[in-house]
């Protein structure tokens, strides 16, 4: 009886197991996702290597719906991992979700440098102990290597970078090797740097430098790493394992951008050009950046040229006032700003030269003609007088003297204005009254 009724029950089992694994191949879950097939299912595989002997790889494997039928990724343990690599029979199962991780270390004492292929198998599991259903496959290489591995990096902050390996000299430059290898054991690092031709010990990985000449420099990171094992399969036996990192690297420095000055005109009129000179000191090549916000912002650029030496023409269109100027010349290694002004004045009114010059002409005339006249009036007013004269001086005698005065005037104008020969003025004739005895 007891007997039948176990029968009973797993025929009951039985379908409901094959309708779970028919829902499981489809993608039919619990949380009513969208089916999927074999070929909506993408399987990718990454592993940290190359990593050295005795040096710690993960290996990654990773499912990815293609058509996101699955609305909840973190199920763990529906999926089984089954991990084999070619250096060891053995496998290992891990049940994980969507992702899963494989660390392990391939120990020097049984395992030589070279490529070796790891593979997994991907398994979807309802009720483990009735059924597990295969999904996907992969495989991939990866290499175990004697030496170390890494990468030598080449750091410079607030300089500008146009080409790859060329770097600013007078400013902070750091060298540094990202090690990637990770070990069980306590390892001891030896860091020696050969810079251009001059070796350096530091106690960390990395190193600063500041270069005072331009040119071309080699850097050689050389670094050991020492640790003590286990000999495996040989407990309290240990041995002293040395491996070694090195990598070539060539930099070219260059000097940067310094002292850009204008040399020109601080003060233009309006609608005349403002012209000079933009210099600075540098490797080159170089190019210059002017910029200006006169009715709106406006910037002119050059190309790159040999020399620091950058002549500048240009009308400005503005109304009368001061201006500011950028002037930004940046070379293969740095970029550098110089701002200077530019006074713009208002061009002077038009004027009447003739009204000015026939006033200004008449006034002469007319002083000169005053001073002639002085001057010949004094010159006649000084000729000796005969005390023993007639004393009687009539109007007529006033007259003529008179005459004579305007005489000598007219005959002086004519000789200054129109060059005409005049006759010096001479003595004027004194009549005098006999005394009769």
């Amino acid at each position: 009886m007891a007997l039948g009724w176990f029968q009973l029950i797993v025929m009951a089992i039985i379908p409901l197991i094959l309708t779970l694994e028919v829902q499981i191949s489809k993608g039919i879950i619990h949380d009513r996702s969208v089916s999927y097939n074999q070929d909506d299912i993408k399987l990718e595989l990454h592993n940290s290597g190359p990593v050295a002997l005795d040096a710690s790889i993960t290996f990654t494997a990773k499912l990815i719906f293609l058509k996101n039928t699955v609305g909840n990724d973190s199920h763990a343990g529906r999926y089984e991992y089954v991990w084999h690599d070619n250096t060891a029979e053995k496998k290992t199962r891990i049940f994980s979700n969507e992702t899963c991780e494989w660390t392990k270390h391939f120990d020097s004492s049984n395992v030589s440098a070279g490529s070796y292929n790891i593979s997994v198998e991907v398994y979807s599991t309802i009720l483990y102990i009735f059924t597990r259903r295969l999904v996907l496959q992969g495989s991939q290489k990866f290499e175990l290597t004697e030496m170390l591995n890494g990468k030598l990096f080449v750091r410079q902050n607030d300089t500008v970078h146009r080409w790859k390996d060329v770097y600013s000299t007078l400013t902070n430059l750091t060298f540094a090797v990202n090690l990637t290898d990770s070990f069980a054991y306590h390892v001891k690092y030896n860091y020696i740097w050969l810079i251009g031709g001059t070796s350096y010990h530091t106690t960390v990985p990395s190193i600063v430098m500041v270069f005072n000449q331009s040119g071309e420099y080699t850097i050689q990171p050389s670094i050991t790493a020492s640790y003590n094992k286990t000999i495996l399969h040989q407990k309290n036996q240990t041995e002293s394992i040395e491996r070694y990192f090195t990598q070539k690297k060539r930099i070219r420095l260059k000097f940067p951008v310094t002292a850009v000055n204008f040399s020109g005109q601080q003060t233009v009129q309006l609608g005349k050009p403002l012209t000079g000179n933009i210099t600075c000191n540098g490797s080159s090549p170089v190019a210059l950046t002017l910029c200006w916000n006169v009715t709106n912002s406006t910037c002119i650029s050059t190309q790159f040229q040999s020399s620091c030496s950058f002549p500048v023409n240009h009308s400005l269109q503005a109304t009368p006032g001061v201006y500011n100027f950028s002037a930004v010349i940046q070379n293969d290694v740095s970029r550098d700003t110089s701002n200077f002004r530019v006074n713009i004045t208002k061009p002077p009114d038009d004027v009447n030269l003739a009204a000015i010059l026939v006033p200004v002409v008449f006034t002469v005339g007319a002083s000169i003609i005053l001073l002639a006249g002085i001057v010949c009036y004094h010159s006649l007013q000084k000729v000796n007088r005969v005390e023993t004269a007639n004393f009687d001086f009539s109007a007529d005698e006033e007259d003529k003297k008179h005459g004579r005065v305007f005489g000598a005037i007219k005959e002086m104008l004519l000789w200054l204005f129109w060059k005409l020969p005049a006759q010096r003025p001479v003595s004027v004739r004194r009549e005098y009254s006999e005394i009769s005895t």
